[in-house]
């Protein structure tokens, strides 16, 4: 019996790969904007964000290949997936091939952030210091994943949308969570407020 199913073929990103591989310098410009966004996640996912510049630049490297070298990675795509899902991975490889060579715990960790992390520049300050405990205290009574809402949405301003989309949910539902944590800390922190009497 003769197989029916088609081929999809995302058209779209063919064209901009074959731009690109004729060196058109708008076409690089707006492949590397479109996908900057999701490397960003990709970097985060993998603790890697604070090298993030310097991984999209040898992914870009990786893409285009070198002069006198071996074809960029670009030359690879193939039309039956789309150019989305063939960056994420090449992006991947190279977040992995870079924590191997930096030999990162000896293993790739997707998310453990001690809460020291949670810590700002002023934390060596006498006047900081204390509320540096009460709030690393305050987070220490959260959940593992209700950590890594507060670090994305306060530590690194990731949108609600961006949120969303590393954890494989809707915005409504990290909006609601978000305000749910908002009242679990105050809740946590109330242990330290000094009343105020009235006079």
């Amino acid at each position: 019996m003769p197989d029916n199913k088609k081929e999809i073929v995302h058209t779209q990103d063919t064209e901009l790969v074959s731009r690109c591989l004729q060196n058109d310098e708008n076409a690089w410009n707006e492949l590397y904007h479109t996908f900057s966004e999701m490397c960003r996640i990709i970097a985060w996912k993998y603790n890697c964000s604070e090298v993030f510049d310097e991984l999209y630049s040898d992914f870009i490297i990786k893409l285009l290949g070198t002069v006198n070298g071996p074809q960029g990675a670009l030359s690879q795509y193939k039309s039956n997936v789309t150019l989305k899902t063939f960056l994420s991975l090449v992006f991947r490889h190279l977040t992995i091939d870079y924590l191997r060579r930096r030999n990162t715990e000896n293993k790739i960790r997707t998310y453990e952030k001690p809460i020291e992390m949670y810590e700002t520049k002023y934390s060596d300050q006498p006047e900081t210091s204390e509320l540096n405990f009460i709030i690393s205290d305050a987070l220490a009574q959260l959940s593992e994943l209700d950590r890594k809402y507060i670090d994305l949405y306060y530590y690194n301003s990731f949108t609600l949308h961006q949120i969303a989309s590393v954890m494989n949910c809707n915005v409504s539902s990290v909006s609601r969570r978000l305000k749910k944590l908002q009242r679990v800390l105050k809740k946590n922190l109330r242990k330290y407020y000094k009343p105020i009497s009235r006079l």
